[in-house]
């Protein structure tokens, strides 16, 4: 009996350190991300910014940076997306082309 529950604990001390290590695992990518600045000049010259985005589906947020012009159009895109949302807006999809009713 001893020796099964040494196995136990064995088997179950392997799969607490395995989960303990991947929970706290981070890339080197992560690390390079977090040493570059928040805002200053891309090689063209223009301005960029860094922000933290909440990703849907995660609860970890992504780093993006983008100049000036490109949040301006990101923030279009978001825009155009909850005003589509908000008005019921299923773009070319119609209920017909997968089986649902439709005209």
């Amino acid at each position: 009996m001893t020796r099964f529950n040494i196995k136990t604990f064995a088997g179950l001390l392997a799969v607490a350190t395995l989960t303990a290590v991947a929970g706290c695992a981070t890339t080197a990518d992560d690390e390079v991300a977090e040493a570059l600045p928040d805002h200053g000049l891309t090689s063209d010259g223009d301005r960029f910014t860094c922000r933290r985005i909440q990703v849907t589906g995660t609860r970890q947020r992504e780093r993006i940076c983008y100049t000036e012009a490109e949040w301006e159009a990101y923030q279009e895109r978001v825009r155009q997306g909850v005003d589509a949302v908000r008005n019921g807006d299923r773009g070319d999809a119609r209920p017909a082309e997968f089986g649902g009713p439709g005209e």
